[in-house]
């Protein structure tokens, strides 16, 4: 029939556009450009090739079922995956809409289950021609040689673009065409063949010639020298270290439920903070950064889908790697391997676990299910299936609509709209309400607002109105966004910064930023920036005492901070413990550079400081790295006070599982 050919035809393109556009589109204006457009367009095709199951099912009156050796490990990592979302996720529907994990593998394997196996050379032509766009945008931008685009899309033009948003990604995904194509040719020269094949061997399968193969080799090559120049010449990244990330990992298996199911997708950032060495304090790089990825994509699932997902992922690589053997992609699958043990996870690392498994899997005998004497079944299943599809578009239209608008908000702060700015974060958070990352930047849009109201010398009735209101709203998205995962350190965080804002204006503030800064030191007990903060709460509110203490710890957790030393000098000072203020500030002088603006103005301060002391002890300088230092203030007195609804408190839960 000319229908069934027809969507045969567009089964071919989706495979072609699955391996073409996969690697090479982004939305630019998406918050996420990236990782959205590549999920979206999964999404897609897989939504397309369910419907064109549904039109067989009817036309044919049978349901076929393709099958191989990978499905039993691949089913476990679904399993794996949904039951680590189930039983552990806090978050449960971003662990499910993860761009870079949950939707990411469910779309895969969705569409590796429904497009046939004997397209694989058609496969690796798309593979070809995206590798060619890659290198093109790759010495284009490395030359600056886009300058023609428009300011929305300036950032192409600057070295180490590549269509993943990330140049390790890049990198992994050439090496390992490379390293097939390799393989590939070696084998036929050992063989003295003029073709090299494709595997698996397969009487009716098209056999991929060595034009196609040197093709991949020469612009893989191409393109994995240009990506590594950059990468070690231009952009010199900081990994986080692997023996950090194991230790880690580990600590799952303090309890049965995390071991077995780790900490839940989209959650490792909760783990990290929990669990990290004091030695990562030490980098001037991580010490205070969010690492929500582990250095390993190994020990990045078995965090966070525990023993049953590293389990199945290990059983898929195994199997991936025996098969290899005998096909000729040894090399390729052990490139693969190795880059799970030492990169960290993302969509290109499992996107080509995708691919590996379409290339080598078998192109056996489908189970067919004859339905024709079941005509309501096959019409009751194809309804069920378009059903299913049309369901998950809406809600996932939601979750790229809040991406967008957030993105779109990014560009209007750029171009100070704030009205703008405003309107759209709502948008985004009406779109998608667990979106955190909008949440987060709307608290600080209403805070930057209220402040800016604030600083009138004579507001209106209207303007305290639009106050209130902006703080209201700062607190409640605070409140959802701790609630929405408590385990998060920075949700916290955040509140307590909202509640600092409110000191000396809400009763309550004072007892609430310190509960919420406790609960951040909870969720991350080895963060100095945290206690750093409760200190200067405390100072703010006159508290020297319980300043002092607190920055003493941030000090003990991180010592070559010279802004920790300066405010405990300063607290010090205010407490009269003028013996101790003198030796605060001559340790923040150990960690300024001399002959800055900050290491003149600390030793004129602890010039004054020393005409409290009869005496003081001297001690020698060690130079480093200049850096801004800022005076602890305290609360001014007779600030207006404002009215906040009774549930405007931290709300009452734990930030530890």
């Amino acid at each position: 029939m000319n229908i069934l050919k027809n969507l045969q035809t567009l089964e071919k393109g989706l495979l072609f556009g699955t391996f073409f556009l996969f690697p090479l589109i982004f939305f630019p204006g998406f918050a996420n450009a990236f990782a959205t457009a590549k999920i979206l367009l999964l999404a897609l095709i897989a939504a397309i090739l369910l419907i064109i199951k549904a039109v067989h099912i009817v036309i044919e009156k049978k349901i076929v079922l393709r099958g191989s050796k990978f499905d039993t490990a691949l089913f476990l990592l679904v399993v794996g995956y949904l039951l680590s979302v189930i039983i552990v996720s806090p978050n449960k529907v971003e662990a499910l809409i993860d761009p870079n994990r949950g939707a990411l593998i469910v779309a895969l394997l969705m569409i590796l289950a429904l497009i046939s196996p004997k397209d694989k050379i058609l496969a690796l032509k798309a593979s070809l021609a995206a590798l060619g766009v890659g290198l093109v945008a790759s010495v284009l931008s490395y030359f600056s040689l886009l300058g023609f685009l428009p300011q929305s899309l300036s950032f192409i033009n600057t070295k180490g673009f590549n269509f993943w948003g990330n140049i390790l990604s890049q990198i992994i995904y050439v090496g390992f065409f490379l390293a097939l194509a390799f393989d590939q040719l070696r084998d036929a020269h050992i063989k003295d063949s003029a073709n090299a094949t494709l595997l698996p061997e397969e009487k009716k399968q098209p056999k991929a010639g060595p034009g196609l193969l040197n093709l991949i080799f020469v612009i893989g090559l191409l393109s994995l020298v240009i990506n590594l120049y950059t990468l070690l010449k231009d952009i010199k990244p900081q990994f986080f270290p692997l023996a950090e990330s194991w230790q880690i990992s580990v600590d799952t298996l303090k309890n049965s439920r995390s071991a077995l199911f780790g900490v839940g997708p989209a959650n490792y950032f909760s783990l990290y903070t929990r669990s990290k060495p004091m030695a990562v304090n030490a980098s001037p790089v991580y010490w205070n950064a969010n690492v929500e990825y582990s250095r390993s994509a190994l020990l990045h699932v078995f965090t966070e889908a525990g023993l049953v997902g590293i389990i199945a992922l290990g059983l898929i690589l195994l199997q991936l790697y025996r098969t290899a053997r005998t096909q000729k992609m040894g090399l390729a699958i052990g490139a693969l391997i190795l880059a799970g043990v030492i990169f960290p996870i993302s969509q290109a690392y499992w996107f080509l676990i995708f691919t590996a498994v379409y290339l080598l899997k078998e192109d056996k005998e489908p189970r067919k299910f004859d339905l024709k004497e079941l005509d309501i079944f096959a019409y009751a299943t194809s309804v069920a299936i378009v059903v299913l599809v049309l369901t998950g578009f809406f809600f996932y239209s939601k979750v790229v609509a809040s991406d967008y608008h957030l993105g779109q908000s990014s560009i209007a702060a750029q171009n100070n709209q704030v009205q703008q700015v405003y309107e759209l974060q709502v948008k985004a958070i009406t779109s998608n309400p667990y979106n955190k990352s909008a949440r987060n930047a709307f608290i600080q849009t209403n805070l930057a607002l209220a402040n800016a109201l604030a600083q009138k010398e004579k507001p209106t009735e209207e303007d305290k109105q639009q106050y209130t209101q902006l703080i209201q709203q700062a607190i409640t998205n605070a409140r959802d966004a701790v609630t929405l995962n408590p385990q998060q350190a920075d949700a916290w965080a955040n509140l307590a910064t909202v509640y600092q804002f409110l000191l000396g204006q809400v009763e309550d503030a004072d007892s609430w930023t310190v509960a919420s800064w406790q609960q951040a030191m909870a969720a991350d007990p080895r963060n100095p920036a945290y206690y750093f903060s409760l200190g200067s709460a405390y100072y703010g509110l006159g508290n020297f005492e319980e300043a002092s203490r607190f920055f003493e710890q941030a000090i003990s957790l991180k010592s070559d901070m010279a802004n920790y030393y300066y405010n405990l000098a300063y607290a010090n000072y205010q407490k009269k413990d003028y013996v101790r203020a003198v030796n605060a500030l001559e340790a923040t002088l150990q960690y300024v550079k001399k002959g800055t603006d900050d290491y003149k103005k600390v030793n004129g301060e602890l010039t004054e400081f020393k005409k409290m002391l009869p005496a003081t002890q001297a001690q020698d300088n060690q130079e480093l790295q200049p850096e801004t230092l800022s005076q602890p203030e305290t609360i001014p007195s007779g600030q207006p006070t404002i009215e906040l609804p009774e549930d405007s408190a931290p709300p009452a839960i734990s930030p530890t599982p």
